[in-house]
């Protein structure tokens, strides 16, 4: 396939900088490989080019394809690198030089956190005892390890205003570690690090910056809309005065705020950094439909931070749109049956996606398919039985039912013993706890001794961690005061109101969200038990039937459940898109234009059938029957998203094109459409059938726009 007149125009770019807005499934890459053929039969060499690209899978995947193209024209490729990759060979070459310390790399994660948790250990000996970390909790150490990331890739050290916005104990935990890092003979580096450290010199030494910039001739970068401020800094001295720097991304699918990556970078701050860019424009689709195309562009549309692109799809895509209105109970029930239909068509289990905003939202759905004994693969979480917060109700269950004889297995016993005293923590040292679980599990009623030990330590430890001693001892002695017949969901809801652990998760978490995922979860197995009445009796059989059956996503066709944000760059025949109400999707710990690009990512994902199942909401299918697409009415129970999006306009437009008309009127989709939804769809029709780009200086047409289709 020939590539477009868009395409062509960003491989035959000549002057000055270059940045390409490129909406789902435009063929970003194809493009730059056809960009790179070309400088190389232009006679530029190779080692003066150097693409970078966001993730290890897809430099791999780049250099695949990259490969295949230039053994087909005999010529050699330029070096394909992740950004932490490229920064290692930086590193090297300046401590080889003697410009920078040499250090060692500390890549694997038990390393990372035993040193942080001697950070922590550190800094909780400077710290109040509502502010101490528990350093047993091997999730506290990983988190600890992200905030620090986050404070580095967002070059945070560097501005003192925001620096001072960060929370005491955080700066205290960041100049405890940097000086474990960097000081005496045992200095290393995380993958992070290997940018951080040469940004931080490029900034202060000016032999640093000799050495390392002005040696490319031209740098492409993918995925720009997922770049940090440290990225775009080491980029711009990487660049220096010669290169040109081509970058492609898309705002509209700019996901990874959690990792300080904002849609500025692509709408203007390249544009402040690299200065007279030329901008251009993927808009043509290959993935997807007219239906998706339009429900996206009617959805993205609501976002202010963005350019004026539109997403047309290419002659002869069709994705079925299928929106399924459920009662909130039967939203597994209509996954499960989604699943049987697609697989009585003849059609693998291994081509559907389950995409969850978020993991907890994704535990019902996760037990239905355990029920139905559809195998299914779980990305990005443990299995929601395995999960740290789900164990410790699951031990308390057991204590409850006096069943420990019943838990299959040691290593099992063991996590929900730890479980147990570490949600909520009780701040004890690692050896400590280890030493404890050793103990109680040479008993054939664990918590016993366990309790007996506890009740022991509490006479000596004071303050907050002493609270912390009571509450697990009143904790364990109602569990085991509890009767087999009393309801599990009373029983638990008891739990997690007398361990507070709603406040506890608040207080221990790095931030809002993540507090907020782990009471989600604890409200949906609270929910498993309440939707059929069960005794506690009942529920722990269920719970043990279920958990025998984890494990069989290793079948060969199984079912992928992961998270929007691990799907980018990804493409499923059938995507799934369950719990969309507006009380889980947009999220009402995140920022809307950031909810509205995950939804847009989502729904874009779709090559066959994309399925969204929203619960049942009165005001929508009247909405959607009078091809609104807008502002949401009142109080919704279905995710606003949907009322924005607009599906019936979408397959009604669609279908007109698929038709043949030439131009999208109210009487061809029989709905009195005006304003701006004219507007799209005539600007729709009229890209469909030129399906050629113009580009334009950044800040004369695409600059960022209250109504990008205005």
């Amino acid at each position: 396939m020939s590539e477009t007149q868009e395409q062509l125009a960003v491989v035959h770019h000549k002057t000055g900088h270059a940045l390409v807005g490129a909406v789902a499934g435009s063929g970003k890459t194809r493009t730059l490989i056809a960009r790179i053929i070309h400088n190389l039969k232009m006679g530029v060499d190779p080692k003066r080019m150097l693409v970078l690209m966001f993730n290890r899978s897809a430099m791999e995947d780049f250099e695949r394809r990259l490969r295949d193209k230039t053994r087909e024209s005999i010529l050699p490729p330029p070096r394909v690198r992740t950004f932490h990759a490229f920064g290692k060979d930086v590193c090297e070459a300046l401590a080889k030089a003697g410009l920078i310390p040499m250090a060692r790399l500390v890549s694997r994660e038990y390393e990372l956190r035993k040193i942080m948790r001697e950070v922590l250990e550190q800094a909780n000996a400077r710290l109040p005892d509502t502010d101490r970390f528990d350093t047993s909790n091997n999730e506290v150490l990983t988190d600890a390890l992200a905030v620090i990331d986050d404070l580095k890739n967002g070059l945070i050290i560097s501005d003192d205003k925001l620096w001072r916005q960060q929370p005491a104990r955080w700066r205290d935990v960041f100049s405890i570690w940097e000086e474990r890092r960097t000081d005496g003979s045992d200095r290393f580096r995380s993958f992070t690090d290997f940018m951080y450290d040469p940004v931080q010199y490029l900034l202060e030494d000016e032999k640093v910056r000799q050495f390392v910039t002005n040696h490319y001739e031209e740098v492409l970068v993918d995925e720009f809309q997922d770049v940090n401020e440290l990225q775009v800094a080491f980029l711009r001295h990487i660049a220096g005065t010669r290169a040109r720097v081509i970058a492609v991304g898309d705002e509209d699918q700019c996901i990874y705020g959690f990792r300080a990556a904002r849609p500025e970078y692509m709408t203007y701050r390249f544009s402040e950094v690299f200065p007279d860019t030329i901008r251009y424009s993927l808009s043509v689709t290959f993935r997807y439909g007219h239906e998706v195309a339009i429900l996206a562009n009617n959805s993205i549309r609501h976002n202010k931070h963005r350019t004026g692109k539109l997403c047309v799809s290419a002659a002869g895509n069709r994705t079925r749109l299928n929106v399924l209105m459920t009662p909130p109970s039967q939203v597994q029930n209509e996954v499960i049956r989604t699943l049987r239909a697609w697989q009585e068509s003849g059609r693998r289990l291994d081509e559907c996606a389950i995409l969850l905003r978020e993991f907890s939202h994704g535990s019902l759905t996760e037990t239905a398919l355990m029920k139905a004994d559809i195998p299914y693969r779980l990305v990005g979480a443990a299995p929601f039985l395995e999960r740290r917060e789900i164990l410790a109700m699951r031990a308390s269950l057991v204590i409850a039912m006096g069943a420990w004889d019943s838990v299959p297995t040691d290593e099992l016993k063991r996590e929900m013993l730890e479980a147990v005293l570490t949600v909520p923590p009780l701040y004890m040292k690692r050896s400590d706890m280890d030493r404890l679980i050793r103990m109680a599990m040479a008993s054939p009623n664990p918590h016993e001794p366990l309790l007996q030990a506890v009740q022991i330590m509490r006479g000596t430890v004071k303050g907050y961690a002493g609270r912390h001693f009571e509450v697990f001892c009143k904790h364990i002695e109602f569990c085991m005061s509890a009767s087999p017949s009393m309801p599990a969901a009373a029983f638990l809801r008891t739990v997690i109101d007398r361990l507070d652990l709603a406040t506890v998760f608040m207080r221990n978490e790095v931030n809002h969200h993540a507090a907020a995922e782990k009471l989600g979860l604890l409200h949906a197995f609270t929910s498993m038990a309440a939707k059929d009445g069960l005794s506690l009796a009942d529920f722990l059989a269920l719970i043990d039937m279920l958990a025998s059956k984890l494990g069989r996503g290793n079948e060969e066709d199984s079912v992928l459940m992961t998270s929007i944000h691990r799907t980018k760059g990804l493409e499923f025949p059938h995507v799934i898109i369950p719990e969309l109400s507006d009380a889980c999707f947009p999220s009402d710990h995140g920022n809307l234009e950031d909810e509205r690009r995950l939804f847009y990512v989502a729904v874009t994902r779709a090559i066959e059938l994309l399925t969204l199942l929203p619960p049942q909401d009165p005001l929508l299918p009247a909405w959607l029957k009078e091809r609104h697409a807008g502002s949401p009415p009142g109080d919704i129970r279905a995710s606003r998203f949907l009322f924005e999006a607009s599906p019936i306009l979408a397959r009604d437009a669609a279908l007109a094109i698929v038709q043949g008309e030439d131009v999208i009127t109210p009487a061809i989709i029989g709905a009195d459409i005006e304003g701006w939804q004219a507007r799209t769809l005539s600007r729709y029709i009229d890209k469909l059938s030129l399906l050629e780009s113009l580009h334009h200086p950044v800040g004369e047409e695409q600059e960022v726009i209250t109504d990008p289709l205005g």
